[in-house]
């Protein structure tokens, strides 16, 4: 992983989509349609019928809670790696 690429990307989409089903729907709802469905804010503003900041919001909460669960999961599998090596 380096500081330019996107966390998600260097994991596999089961790992991403395990921990996008952790967040909270508002978040989970928002990251969907503008990350997944790639619409613009405006577009997920109004599929939410949401004004376009909350969604931005919505979007980088979102993003922040998923570099926090993906980076757990990496720190609890690489302790078992060490615990067994």
């Amino acid at each position: 992983m380096t500081a330019e690429m996107p966390i998600w990307q260097s994991f596999d989409g089961q790992q991403l989509e395990r921990c996008v089903a952790l967040l909270e729907p508002s978040l989970r709802q928002a990251y969907a349609l503008r990350v997944e469905q790639r619409l613009s804010l405006a577009e997920a503003a109004r599929t939410l019928g949401v004004p376009v900041a909350t969604v931005g919001t919505r979007v980088y909460r979102a993003r922040r809670r998923l570099r926090t669960l993906l980076l757990a999961g990496e720190r609890q599998v690489q302790n078992r790696l060490d615990e067994a090596g």
